[in-house]
């Protein structure tokens, strides 16, 4: 049952996104230096040092902070004027609190932007039954902190905390605390928030399914997701999971007689070393396969695994793998090499099955974390 509603508001309650992109652009103007939305979007959402630090990080350019967070705040309450609350947001807002759901804004924005945001859509934090901001964290979003401190001072568990969102950082700050993550379209876009780990997209307040009470929330939630399905991470990738019909035996058996037909088809005319390998797609339940693939300059070799997930990539876009068969003809069974095993990092889980076989009838399993514990990820980045 969701019984707290955890609004950001930039691009959430207000349609304020653009205010923060376009002073960016005319600061960094005054230094002679033109940035594109490409340089600013993916730090929206993480506060404003960061805002600028980071996009000056992005075009070579170095800054004085406090110039330009000045030069924001000056120009700041002129543009606002000009715009509007996203349809419906102020009595989205009133309307759940009367219904008994507890309301509270976390924004990575400092206090006095937080408040004249919300006088712009005649709201106020005296409306919110909590209102933490930059001030209130160490480490701002994109970083779980200051959702995970919003349920603690709510007293509401993860699992009944639905957050709003419309940027990057904050999709991923609202999954990593554990929250269902709904994203306002108004920033990112449907593809792109589904594609970051929203559980489900809003163009509007206004078309959020009806209720009347907390106990109603899950039934609206699931129908504004159109599935039910939640949005799972698999290395870089948040992946729509399907819940599969076929038991995890079928599924074996189906990915080794793929990756061992895969292996008949490999073409090792230096080696004579044969590899076939099958994934499993976390967002179909569709088993892609592979064989490696060798060439006279042995760094041009395509590997089995590779070449499978590949295969997966071309069919579907991005994809999470439940499930990784390795078939060779060696004893023991060939092990993944380190580069495929980096490659997989970026679309698998920690917990996935990696099984390796043979041609005499030898099986291993492991975990794709027994195998690369510690993976160079996006995290780095």
């Amino acid at each position: 049952m969701a019984k707290a509603f955890l609004f950001d508001v930039d691009g959430v309650l207000t349609d304020s996104a653009d205010i923060s992109k376009e002073l960016v652009k005319r600061y960094f103007l005054l230094l002679g230096k033109t940035v594109g939305e490409e340089d600013i979007i993916p730090n929206l959402g993480m506060g404003m040092n960061a805002l600028f630090i980071n996009t000056a990080e992005r075009v070579g350019v170095k800054i004085d902070l406090e110039e330009a967070l000045s030069f924001f705040r000056e120009n700041y309450a002129l543009i606002l004027k000009e715009k509007k609350e996203i349809p419906g947001a102020s009595a989205f807002v009133m309307d759940a609190r009367k219904k008994g759901v507890l309301t509270a804004v976390v924004s990575s924005a400092p206090l006095w932007r937080v408040e004249e945001n919300l006088a712009s859509i005649s709201l106020s934090p005296s409306d919110f039954d909590l209102v933490l901001t930059e001030r209130d964290v160490k480490r701002n979003k994109p970083y779980p902190d200051i959702y995970t401190k919003a349920m603690v001072e709510l007293g509401v568990d993860k699992k009944d905390a639905v957050v709003f969102e419309d940027s990057i950082s904050g999709i991923k700050s609202g999954k990593e605390s554990g929250a269902t993550v709904v994203a306002l379209t108004t920033t990112l876009g449907r593809e792109k928030a589904k594609s970051c780990g929203a559980d489900a997209t809003l163009d509007s307040f206004l078309l959020f399914p009806r209720y009347s009470s907390s106990s109603d929330l899950p039934s609206a939630l699931r129908e504004l997701s159109g599935s039910g399905r939640k949005a799972i991470r698999y290395g870089a990738n948040w992946i729509e999971s399907l819940e599969r019909k076929a038991n995890n035996e079928e599924v074996m058996k189906e990915a080794v007689d793929k990756a061992f037909s895969a292996m008949e088809h490999a073409y090792s005319p230096y080696s004579n070393f044969k590899v076939g390998a099958a994934v499993l797609s976390s967002g179909s339940g569709r088993i892609y396969s592979g064989c490696n693939v060798e060439n006279a300059s042995y760094g041009a070799t395509i590997c089995a695994e590779r070449n499978a997930i590949t295969t997966a990539i071309t069919n579907e876009g991005a994809i999470g793998i439940d499930l990784l068969v390795v078939a060779s003809g060696c004893n023991p069974p060939a092990m993944p090499c380190a580069m495929c095993l980096q490659f997989m990092s970026e679309f698998i889980r920690p917990e996935t099955p990696i099984v390796l076989v043979n041609t005499m009838g030898v099986v291993e399993n492991y975990k794709f974390s027994d195998l690369l514990p510690h993976p160079f990820d996006y995290e780095a980045l």
